[in-house]
């Protein structure tokens, strides 16, 4: 076993060649010494040396590695917590673990609320990976993202995405409630009078006229100015006349 006075020595000559080497780029020496040399480093170097190890895998596409030395790092530096922020959401992209990624995102977003854009691209990032299954599942993953963020236009995206994902799998009922959800919530949106008119064709198609009556209703007091109100509203009537006449006969 190493003596106890040996320790300072053996620490500060790791820290130097995991320094030379990041000068030289070498990003598999920094990886090889830390794998092979890091219970040598004391506590007071770590948060210093940390940050160039997780770089050092970063760079030979160790996205596990990296996220696994960034959790270790804590610093109260504001400019090292913001690099740990965001390393922690880009490595999980990296390694398709979006629910992770977003998880990291959502407490980014509480601590450093100045980085709105730049939070806003990875959402962006992270709501395509979580919509790209478009089963059920998928689903659920970005309503988890509708709750836990409150970023534009990532959130208003998950909603339209999930309405997307149910609509295509003909899981209807669903579909309404999310269309309901995002009508409220983005009454102005451009897409609330499109959902509208979807949900009305949803009750036709499930053989409730009453309800697509309803729907188309609520279309034409909203937009009384869009045509299709009017020709939606004729059309649902002849289909009631009709079925009306074939009743008698």
């Amino acid at each position: 076993p190493l003596l106890p006075e040996a320790m300072p020595v053996l620490n500060r000559a790791l820290v130097n060649e995991i320094y030379l080497q990041e000068e030289l780029e070498n990003w598999k020496a920094i990886a090889d010494l830390y794998a092979d040399s890091s219970s040598y480093l004391e506590d007071g170097h770590r948060p210093a040396v940390l940050p160039v190890v997780a770089k050092a895998f970063e760079k030979l596409g160790q996205p596990g590695d990296a996220r696994a030395v960034w959790l270790e790092v804590q610093d109260d530096d504001p400019e090292k917590s913001l690099a740990r922020a965001k390393a922690l959401v880009l490595n999980s992209l990296e390694m398709r673990q979006p629910l992770e990624a977003l998880n990291y995102a959502a407490e980014m977003a509480r601590a450093f609320p100045d980085q709105e854009e730049w939070l806003g691209e990875q959402l962006g990032r992270i709501g395509r990976a979580l919509a790209a299954p478009a089963n059920s599942q998928a689903t659920d993953n970005l309503m988890s993202m509708v709750g836990l963020i409150g970023s534009e236009p990532a959130r208003r995206n998950a909603l339209a995405d999930a309405i997307e994902i149910e609509i295509n799998g003909r899981r209807y009922d669903r579909a309404q409630a999310l269309m309901d959800q995002y009508r409220r919530d983005y009454p102005a949106d451009e897409l609330t009078p499109e959902y509208i008119l979807t949900q009305a064709k949803i009750e036709d198609f499930e053989q409730r006229p009453e309800r697509a009556w309803d729907r188309l209703s609520e279309f034409r007091a909203a937009y009384p100015q869009d045509p299709r109100g009017a020709e939606l509203l004729t059309e649902q009537i002849a289909r009631a006349d009709s079925l009306g006449q074939t009743d008698e006969a």
